[in-house]
């Protein structure tokens, strides 16, 4: 299920107008700009009467599905030299991000979300605000702190703990704050700090949600062998913590980054960071560094990133936009088309084992067992974190009993 990282800002305090935008895509022939959000499990378009979208023939809008997202006919993409053809999703532009977005004076027509961006190498400068794509990793970064991502749909780092084992803590662009703590790491710095000064403030979420939260300051907070410095904090809201991990560790929005030198290589799997040198200018009404103050100001100055030479993976989009309409199909049980559009899901992106997840449960109903039996063993096989009623699914099935595999992977799916 997509989960979309796009935050405004509302009464209480004032909260940042912080992003990082595409500002040069074209879309159906019309100029898009979208944000870009590491945060978010693929992209979704909110201004789709601008760019002249219309829903394709047999789709969730076409069927007056009017809550969930519409997924477009193929339309022509194009930025910088990269040029495409791609079904995209999208949703009416809701009242909440109208309202960020006439406070910002941004024109933002929707978000691009790490699928479609991680076979860029992207280094973010915060010095100059700019996210740039480059072909070669920078030779200065072989020597800063490294860590693996997680193949997730959206951003997430492997963080290696003290004893022994590892946390899971996401990289969200689309995040305008700080760091968002676990629970139980907030409440241990506010124990450590019982003289925080925490000043409220209030997030929408993508369904038009509202999280109010506590946000403190702190001169400096560890993470494994993270350190950041000067950094604006909170415990991770309701919105934040939807989908998260059992080991979840916290978040860095783009102000978090805004206090290291960042790489993102998604083509090789890890994320590198080195504190800046020298330190980053302070934000108007923080405490200056060396102030040991450790106190929250009631306004963020605005701080908008500019991105340059970045690759959007057409393969990968449209493999999303088919995964979504299969996902559909899958629940209406219309298993013919789940198969058909999961094969070219696998045609376009065939690292993609999601997609034999998909077709293998589909196929399985539809009693092809020796064509369930591949595709299910294949994702046995690659998957990192198999739930426990997949992995009992496939040991039903090699057993030959099928009834009970289909209920165990019908009951993992929530189908």
């Amino acid at each position: 299920m997509l989960a979309f990282s796009i935050y405004g800002c509302a009464a209480v305090s004032p909260s940042p107008d912080t992003h990082a935008s595409v500002p040069d895509v074209v879309i159906n022939g019309h100029s898009a700009h979208l944000l870009l959000d590491t945060g978010a499990e693929g992209t979704v378009i909110f201004n789709a009467d601008k760019l002249g979208l219309k829903a394709a023939a047999n789709t969730p809008a076409a069927r007056g599905s009017a809550n969930e997202p519409a997924v477009s006919e193929p339309v022509t993409i194009q930025l910088g030299p990269d040029e495409f053809k791609a079904q995209l999703m999208y949703r009416p532009f809701p009242w909440y991000l109208r309202a960020y977005l006439a406070l910002s004076s941004d024109d933002m027509d929707g978000v691009l979300g790490w699928p479609e961006l991680k076979s860029n190498i992207l280094v973010l400068d915060p010095r100059n605000l700019s996210i740039k794509g480059v072909n070669e990793l920078p030779a200065n970064a072989v020597s800063w702190l490294k860590f693996h991502t997680v193949p997730r749909m959206n951003l997430w780092l492997e963080i290696p703990l003290a004893d022994g084992k590892s946390g899971l803590l996401q990289v969200d662009t689309g995040n305008p704050y700080g760091v968002a703590l676990s629970p139980s790491l907030w409440q241990s710095w506010l124990k450590s700090h019982p003289q925080a000064t925490l000043v409220q403030r209030n997030q929408w979420g993508p369904d038009g949600s509202v999280a109010s939260f506590a946000e403190a300051w702190a001169d400096a907070i560890q993470i494994g062998p993270l350190t950041l410095t000067d950094v604006p904090i909170h415990a991770a809201t309701k919105i934040e913590l939807v989908g998260t991990p059992e080991n979840y560790l916290g978040l860095l929005g783009l102000y978090a980054l805004s206090r290291m030198d960042t790489v993102l290589d998604g083509k090789g799997g890890l994320a590198y960071f080195h504190p800046l040198d020298p330190p980053g200018p302070p934000y108007p009404g923080f405490p200056r560094p060396g102030d040991h103050t450790e106190s929250a100001p009631s306004a963020y100055p605005s701080r908008a990133w500019t991105t340059t030479d970045l690759h959007i993976d057409g393969r990968m989009l449209q493999a999303n936009t088919l995964h979504y309409l299969g996902s559909k199909k899958l629940l209406e049980h219309d298993y013919a088309a789940v198969i058909a559009d999961y094969t070219e899901v696998l045609r376009l992106v065939p690292q993609q084992i999601a997609a034999n997840l998909f077709r293998g449960v589909a196929k399985l109903n539809l009693a092809d067992y020796p064509g369930a039996l591949a595709d299910l063993q294949r994702f046995d096989n690659e998957s990192k974190r198999p739930d426990p009623l997949l992995k009992s699914g496939f040991t039903k099935l090699k057993a030959g009993d099928y009834e009970g595999a289909k209920a165990d992977y019908k009951r993992a799916l929530g189908l």
